[in-house]
């Protein structure tokens, strides 16, 4: 009988084995997990598949080909963990399932096990619904802790239906204790928690609740509900309503009085029902307080009864641009000043049969005649979300990369009423006075990327990186600590790997300046398919494959979809990336694409134009975009022809990649409040080539970009305003900066962007300008869209030095020296994936010389052991190293042990290299 029959028939007697308790295993000697690929798979994809948790007595499984269920395997025999949810659909190709390797130590060991129970919800909301609420709810987490003594404490968290507040209630969820045995398991009862909703929700904290004296409203919502033990409802004060709240989240700020209602801008609102909603007439007034924190991504309501937005009915809200609008009747009125973001605002606007006059904070901004008479509507009166889908403002491409959805105010709102009487301007004064704060600065912080440290040392480790703003960090149903930290002793500065970039690296300065880079980009019905399309994190994910004194290795992947989530090529479309993080502050990024780029069809070019026009049919217009890509693409290419020189490329044959797409482009991130040349100086970026030549690229306002002028540049350094600088290493391509073709007309700056579809901002769109400084954005100086064909690998670090400095660095990885006179080893071997010397070996004591020069210098070298599990005595020309070298064990893919010894150390002459096992 074969392995995989034995599984199937255990499988469906799983009640009867789990029931035995003979056979009981004493204490484990050993303890310990690798990563593995059980198929014994060579491709570089799947070399980090599975993880293994090892045993005396057998072992844990978790699969990709299983979809990472758990598993005990013992000799020939194998025993699936009880499976919670049986009815939850099968993730055929593991592409929305993962398994992370949370802690190990010699007493137990911690596995976090995430999988999504409803594909169909997913799969039906491709190209319709890409905010889907399930993308962000549909899925469960599991942790197992393992002992010893073969004990699993089950953790178990399901998302489905949840708000943030049940989310993190210490009541939620359940737990199962299991026992491994040599015969089967014993599954203990599974203990459950409370359930969604968790009622009544938690109280928050409010300003003092003010005495009002104001005429007597037709409709009020003071959102004081949150001072109170509340539900997931607001009452509106005059008729007694409960109004639903619906979202992801039910948060309060302190607010002008009690508390205040956020609304995230793309979940959050509330309703009046229809036959609650009082008919209004042609004299009527809105008051509201609201603190946007940031400006909505098209038109957004405050409060509205409308079609169209405000086409028919009325529609209070905020243009793209913090300008307040009031539409009736397809007329709109707009404030001449703009709200600030991040501070309160009283808005009033009155209506007296034609004359509408629109104030903030006491003051009249505009007034206007309308045409016609209002025509009032019945539907729901909505607070803070559109009825209708409408795509963002703003985007650089056209609408089929900008996909319609509901959009909302993100922000803070309170103290709203309709009353049935035109207030005056003098009556609006009033209320400003008496109700406006001394600090207009709203509650709710505005983001700020979480760049700080907080060990100090080398090393990876799991954590939580939050923006501090309840608006982004509740939308997410994540355990403990989904982030990846790596940090340094010498070098001040960090590399992240956090959900708000879909888990992309970004190499983070001393004073918290970002710069992360690209992905994998190919193309879509919508636009960009790349990581930053996967807004939801629906398979994107990081984890920590290696991680000791020597090196850390870290595992990215994300699948390449467009905002419609539509992956082509019937979802083969993704890449693996991984890190190998010295402590330095260097590190290797290795691509791995796994697709065919452009979808397959019968026609030669999917996305060509026909040539063929027919007869009277005119030909369309090119965008202002297009024209200038055109322009600015054909003279890169003049210097590219130049300058570029292919067959100096220094990639070795067995360290080339698939030739896939692009994935190389500089991208610094934004804070709110912060502008690009806040961060950037117009000489944002120096090159370098190996023979020593340099060029300090000078970009020029208002949008003048510069070209690389010297030979085979390959070395760059980002010029932030910092003392540690990021730098980038190829090994070949032509550098190509950024910015006249994809300039903001908005900003004072002369580089590609600022956009803020990404980070963090969940707008289905592939590219949209940013129109001030109000949300979390990113601009780009520069990509080398040529090294996927030369190796599809980056050396990344930090440095306080020139750029200058990076050359015998780039040499002694572009161009590593050769070995000789090897003892004691198999062979010896220079890795530039690892940019580490690779050395098999079962020997005790091993020697070899390394033919280091002024043209292949060795720059803090790496070596890699095999079969090494002790001590080592390290020496240098017969020197011992000691204070400048760090050792660290990894298990390899069949879980033997092997040496990593990193040493800092430079030279340019011949060195005799001797490791011995203590």
């Amino acid at each position: 009988m074969s392995r995989n029959t034995i599984w199937v028939v255990l499988f469906a007697m799983a009640s009867l084995i789990s029931c035995k308790d003979d056979g009981k295993p004493e204490p484990s000697n050993e303890l310990f997990a690798y990563h593995t690929s059980l198929r014994n798979s060579d491709k570089a994809h799947q070399r980090y598949e599975d993880l293994i948790v090892k045993l005396d007595a057998g072992q844990l499984e978790f699969r990709l080909e299983n979809a990472y269920a758990p598993v005990w395997t013992v000799g020939d025999y194998s025993y699936p963990i009880q499976d919670l949810f049986p009815d939850r659909e099968v993730d055929q190709n593991s592409r929305y399932s993962y398994v992370r390797l949370m802690e190990q130590s010699d007493d137990k060991i911690v596995v976090h096990y995430t999988h999504r129970p409803k594909l169909s919800g997913l799969f039906a909301s491709i190209d319709e619904d890409p905010l889907y609420t399930g993308g962000l709810t549909n899925v469960i987490h599991e942790i197992f802790i393992i002992g010893k003594d073969y004990s699993i404490t089950r953790h178990v968290k399901n998302a489905e239906g949840t708000r943030y507040e049940d989310w993190i209630h210490p009541d939620f969820g359940s737990i199962q204790k299991i026992h491994l045995e040599q015969s089967g398991i014993t599954h203990g009862e599974l203990q459950h928690g409370k359930s969604a909703p968790i009622y009544p929700r938690t109280p928050f904290d409010g300003n003092a609740v003010l005495g009002i004296t104001a005429p007597t409203p037709l409709l009020s919502w003071t959102f004081d509900d949150g001072m109170q033990p509340h539900e997931d409802f607001v009452v509106e004060a005059v008729t007694q309503t409960n109004c639903p709240i619906k979202g992801l989240s039910t948060h309060y700020e302190k607010g002008i009085s009690g508390t205040a209602l956020a609304f995230d801008g793309y979940y959050t609102s509330v309703s009046l029902e229809k036959d609650k909603a009082p008919k209004l007439d042609n004299t009527f007034s809105i008051s509201s307080w609201i603190a946007p924190d940031a400006y909505p991504y098209n038109k957004a309501p405050i409060i509205h009864q409308s079609k169209g937005f405000g086409k028919e009915g009325f529609y209070l809200g905020l243009d793209p641009y913090g300008h307040i609008i009031f539409t009736v009747n397809g007329e709109e009125t707009k404030s001449k000043s703009k709200v600030d973001f991040g501070k309160w605002s009283f808005i009033g606007v009155s209506v007296n049969n034609a004359s509408v006059e629109l104030s903030i904070n006491g003051k009249v901004e505009v007034s206007k005649t309308l045409k016609n008479p209002i025509d009032f509507i019945d539907p729901p009166i909505q607070i803070g979300m559109n009825n209708e889908l409408d795509r963002g403002s703003d985007f650089v491409r056209t609408n089929a990369e900008n996909i319609d959805y509901f959009i909302g105010f993100q922000g803070l709102i309170d103290e709203l009423a309709i009353f049935d009487s035109a207030l005056d301007a003098d009556t609006f004064t009033k209320l400003f006075d008496q109700t406006k704060p001394e600090d207009f600065t709203s509650s709710l912080a505005l983001s700020v990327l979480p760049g700080q440290s907080e060990t100090g040392k080398f090393g990876a480790y799991y954590t939580d990186l939050t923006l501090n703003n309840a608006l982004w960090d509740n939308l997410w149903r994540n355990v403990e600590n989904p982030d990846i930290a790596v940090e340094f002793d010498d070098v001040k500065g960090s590399v992240k790997f956090w959900r708000g970039t879909n888990y992309a690296s970004n190499w983070i300065s001393d004073n918290n300046i970002w710069m992360a880079d690209q992905s994998t980009e190919t193309w879509g019905p919508h636009g960009c398919s790349e990581h930053m399309a996967d807004k939801q994190n629906r398979q994107s994910y990081a984890r920590i494959i290696e991680n000791n004194p020597a090196r850390a290795i870290i595992h990215w992947k994300y699948p390449c979809v467009d905002v419609g989530y539509i992956n082509n090529n019937d979802e083969t479309n993704w890449s693996d990336e991984y890190y190998y993080i010295y402590p330095d502050g260097t590190a290797v990024r290795k691509v791995n694409f796994n697709g065919r780029g452009l979808p397959e069809t019968d026609d030669e070019d999917t996305f060509a134009v026909d040539e063929d026009e027919e007869e009277g049919e005119e030909e369309e217009e090119l965008s202002e975009f297009s024209l200038a890509t055109m322009a600015w693409g054909e003279t890169m290419a003049e210097y590219r022809d130049t300058y570029y020189h292919p067959e100096n490329d220094t990639w070795t044959e067995e360290n080339i990649g698939a030739a896939g797409p692009g994935f190389q482009d500089v991208q610094i991130l934004l804070s709110p409040g912060v502008k690009a040349l806040d961060l950037v100086g117009l000489n944002a970026m120096d090159v370098a080539n190996l023979n020593g030549d340099v060029q300090k690229l000078q970009w020029e306002l208002p949008n003048k970009t510069p070209f690389v002028q010297i030979h085979d540049a390959s070395i760059e350094l980002v010029k932030t305003k910092s003392e540690y600088k990021t730098f980038e290493v190829f090994q070949g391509g032509y550098i190509t900066p950024w910015g006249l073709a994809e300039n903001s007309n908005y900003t004072d700056d002369p580089f590609a962007g600022p956009w803020n579809h990404w980070p963090v901002n969940l707008l289905p769109s592939d590219g949209r300008y940013a129109i001030g400084n109000d949300r979390i954005g990113h601009f780009a100086l520069g990509a080398n869209d040529f090294i996927p064909s030369v190796g599809a690998m980056v050396l990344h670090g930090m440095t306080n030095q020139s750029v200058e400095s990076l050359i015998p660095l780039a040499r002694s990885w572009k161009l590593p020296p050769s070995v000789k006179q090897v003892q004691g080893a198999t062979f010896v071997a220079y890795s530039k994936e690892q940019k580490a010397f690779l050395i098999d070996s079962s020997a005790k004591e091993i020697s070899f010389t390394i033919n280091a020069s002024e043209e292949q210098p060795i720059v803090n070298p790496a070596f890699v052991i095999s079969n090494w599990s002790g001590e080592a005595k390290f020496s240098i020309n017969g020197q011992p190293a000691s204070e400048d070298i760090r050792t660290g064990i990894e298990r390899d893919a069949n879980g033997k042990k092997r040496l990593v010894i990193w040493l800092k150390h430079t030279t340019s002459t011949e060195v005799n290299v001797s490791i011995t096992a203590l």
